[in-house]
């Protein structure tokens, strides 16, 4: 059992390493899965953080490190590279997903304060889906999941207020992913790729990327667009801040230069109690809320429970801004909240850094 091995070989960048995967020494059992993940800590912070939660370190490779956890019996392995220029975290392993990686390495990604998963957001979907068109002259979408939240803000033209989940195979999946956007208000969370006689890919959601078959280039190209695409998230994220400011010589008070989420649809005073509502399905705390109709003015404390993070939230009809309440301001929670936006909110919101 185990994933794929590279034996003692070592790599002295990702670039090597990704062209040793696409050569004939490795021999992969299942998909080769590849999970990214944002983090604010240093490799070592983050390697201890995985040491402390049960992660063994197995071997070193260079730019990458093999770990191990013990899971119901099943030592689950995979490869880890951390980008040392912006704190982007890859992993790679062909053990199954269902049973091997989404309860181990997966909800570390989801649940662990400082990190997330690199969200695959709608535009960035549009993104792929329309460069691979562009590139290829023979692109199929084989199969699609798709869903659609109850309020989504997303265009549908029938019966809007019902959520729903698709379920799709077929060689016309592209055709039928458009007309189901279009009639059925669906956003892609899974789609699969088939580019005949190159590559064989899925791009899913919560920043997965399954190889199939056939050359590796393609799914890592598109891999460093979603990366590319969410730096700016992690610009906002660390030009905000929070520190106690001296009032007096026995005073201090609280001081927060916040990240905002900019809105492409503007937010209305009718639509904060089902924000709110929403938020408490997804694990938050909404607190001493309080908005003001006209222009709109809302404001609240937010308990991340997921994250275990507290943040403030001021709104306006235009922008979200999100106020750190710890010198150690926490990128995964804020990164969660930026993703919540963009599946009940507004799927076009963007972020932009404090002036």
């Amino acid at each position: 059992m185990g994933t794929f091995s590279v034996g003692s070989q070592e790599f002295s960048s990702i670039r090597g390493f990704h062209s040793y995967l696409a050569g004939d020494d490795v021999d992969f059992d299942e998909d080769l899965y590849i999970l990214v993940g944002l983090t604010q800590y240093s490799e070592s912070e983050l390697m201890s953080i995985f040491e402390g939660r049960g992660y063994e370190v197995l071997s070193n490779h260079g730019v990458v490190t093999k770990l191990g956890y013990e899971h119901n019996d099943v030592e689950v392995q995979f490869y880890l590279h951390y980008g040392e220029e912006n704190g982007v975290v890859l992993l790679y392993s062909d053990m199954r997903r269902g049973d091997d990686l989404k309860p181990t390495i997966e909800r570390f990604l989801e649940n662990h304060k400082g990190i997330h998963y690199l969200y695959v957001s709608p535009r960035l979907f549009r993104r792929i889906r329309e460069d691979i068109l562009t590139q290829h002259d023979v692109v199929q979408i084989t199969k699609f999941v798709a869903d659609r939240t109850e309020d989504s803000d997303y265009p549908c033209q029938i019966r809007a207020d019902y959520s729903r989940t698709i379920t799709y195979h077929g060689d016309d999946g592209l055709k039928s992913l458009r007309e189901m956007e279009r009639n059925y208000g669906v956003r892609p969370k899974n789609l699969t790729f088939n580019i005949p006689n190159t590559s064989k890919f899925r791009v899913i959601r919560r920043g997965v990327f399954a190889v199939s078959s056939g050359e590796l280039e393609i799914p890592f190209r598109y891999i460093q667009i979603c990366i590319e695409e969410t730096l700016p998230v992690l610009e906002a994220h660390e030009d905000s801040s929070f520190e106690m400011m001296p009032a007096s010589d026995t005073v201090s008070v609280p001081s927060s230069e916040p990240a905002t989420v900019e809105l492409s649809s503007k937010l209305q005073y009718h639509e904060m109690d089902n924000l709110t509502d929403l938020m408490g399905e997804q694990d938050y705390v909404v607190i001493n809320s309080f908005a003001r109709e006209g222009s709109l003015y809302f404001s609240t404390k937010v308990i991340d429970k997921k994250k275990e993070d507290v943040f403030k939230l001021k709104a306006t009809e235009d922008e979200i801004h999100v106020f750190p309440q710890d010198e150690e301001k926490d990128l995964g929670s804020f990164y969660r909240f930026y993703e919540f936006i963009q599946d009940n909110v507004d799927q076009n919101a963007d972020v932009k850094s404090p002036a």
